[in-house]
């Protein structure tokens, strides 16, 4: 393979002027010299775009792009069209990249087969103690978070890609089309089933790392739940199967428990056999929780079931207003 083809690595960005100096240094200080950088600004109202700016007048392989369509799978696709590269990677601007993440990624396309790669993306050891416990809570429901993006298989198919830490050849992008901005936050799980119908393997290799910190405020927590939600249904109404036993018995437990406090509401007298079902079905939770928080050696105990709840609460809101929306384009 000829070690000097071109890469472009975008980096979606809103409001990160905390994070994206050092996500671009990371990215500067790559093994891989051959490289453009595209920061799409999304509308920040911080410093985001003026950081960038000072990147891109030190250093030519810098470029910043404003796109006005506000979400960040539109910040993808917009940074997909402007890419020169024949690989496009992706990273958060939350991110901190090993110096060898671009050549670990790029490895392995002297395969024709290989569409795509990923690698783990894990949390600093400095980050927040909450920013584990978030994850921890995340994982609870979507063990898959923790299969996918801290550690994987360093051969063979895999079923998923996180966007925080992938690769792709530029012209799967002709073959699939762009990322779905319907269906985020797994416009790249949407992406992972178009590459495997086009032919393409998916690969991940562990030591392609990218040090990611979490956003660890109430209301970030409760937004991303419930685009998760969303983004479930989505595709559900699609038809895809991906999971669905795990996100209906997520929505079924949930709504057990509302059910109950709406009964308690309107039918005073059934106060016993709604109290009965509604502690039963957290005494369950709360246990499975306790086992997992113990294991996991979660210490802060009721703030992890706290979060637990918060995002079981976000994803039912998000997967039944999606669900049942009428007329909205999946």
């Amino acid at each position: 393979m000829n070690k000097d083809f071109s890469i472009s690595i975008i980096i979606p960005a809103l409001n990160e002027e905390h994070h994206i100096s050092p996500c671009l240094d990371s990215i500067l200080s790559q093994t891989r010299r051959h490289i453009e950088v595209i920061v799409v600004d999304n509308g920040s109202a911080d410093n985001t775009a003026k950081i960038t700016e000072r990147f891109s007048n030190r250093d030519a392989r810098v470029r910043l792009i404003r796109e006005d369509r506000k979400g960040v799978v539109y910040a993808k696709n917009r940074g997909i069209e402007e890419a020169a590269g024949d690989f496009i990677a992706f990273t958060d601007a939350d991110c901190v990249a090993i110096v060898s993440w671009l050549g670990s990624l790029v490895r392995h396309f002297d395969d024709l087969k290989i569409g795509s790669v990923r690698g783990p993306n894990i949390l600093p050891k400095e980050d927040t103690d909450i920013g584990n416990i978030i994850k921890e809570a995340f994982s609870f429901f979507f063990p898959f978070g923790r299969k996918h993006c801290d550690f994987g298989r360093s051969s063979g198919d895999v079923d998923f890609n996180p966007s925080c830490n992938v690769m792709y050849r530029k012209e799967v992008f002709r073959k699939t089309g762009l990322f779905n901005p319907d269906m985020y936050p797994l416009e790249d799980e949407d992406m992972a089933l178009r590459l495997r119908k086009e032919g393409y393997q998916i690969l991940c290799d562990p030591d392609a790392i990218v040090y990611h910190y979490k956003k660890t405020e109430i209301s970030d927590v409760f937004k991303l739940a419930f685009r998760f939600g969303r983004s479930h249904a989505a595709f559900f109404k699609k038809g895809h199967k991906t999971g669905i036993f795990r996100w209906a018995a997520l929505a079924l437990l949930f709504n057990i428990c509302v059910v109950s406090l709406i009964i308690l509401l309107i039918l005073p007298e059934t106060v016993f056999i709604a109290c009965l079902i509604l502690s039963s079905v957290l005494a369950a939770g709360l246990l499975t929780s306790v086992m997992i928080a113990r294991k996991r050696r979660i210490m802060e105990f009721p703030v992890y079931f706290f979060f637990v709840f918060l995002i079981a609460a976000g994803w039912n809101a998000g997967f039944a207003g999606k669900l049942l929306a009428p007329g909205r384009k999946s």
